[in-house]
């Protein structure tokens, strides 16, 4: 029973060990004199497609700095889909967001 709890001992103690000491150093030792290259973009149309899908409720405060933020990002229009959905908002949100659904083709209003 002794010799059972101590080589579990060892081998959880050589678990940690190995994760937070051994791995790293045998991570660096493999990637010496290795020069990582900068990601490259390519041509924007060949960028991935990307949706984003947001849900609505009583926003008013804040809606307009949250699709302007959208609108902002560098990121090609024609590969970006943003998807918003108003839970019976009761203030003027919907009113926001369908000026810019109607403004912007890739945005998508869909009021409940």
């Amino acid at each position: 029973m002794v010799l059972i709890l101590k080589i579990i001992f060892w081998l959880c103690f050589f678990s940690v060990v190995y994760t937070y000491l051994l791995y790293p150093l045998l991570l660096r030792w493999l990637a010496r004199g290795h020069q990582a290259s900068p990601p490259t973009l390519g041509d924007k149309d060949t960028w991935p497609r990307i949706s984003i899908l947001m849900s609505v409720y009583n926003e008013e405060r804040v809606i307009r700095q949250k699709l302007d933020s959208l609108l902002g990002l560098d990121y090609p229009t024609n590969r970006l889909a943003v998807f918003i959905g108003s839970d019976c908002s009761k203030d003027d949100t919907n009113k926001i967001v369908g000026a810019y659904a109607s403004r912007y083709s890739h945005i998508h209003f869909f009021p409940f």
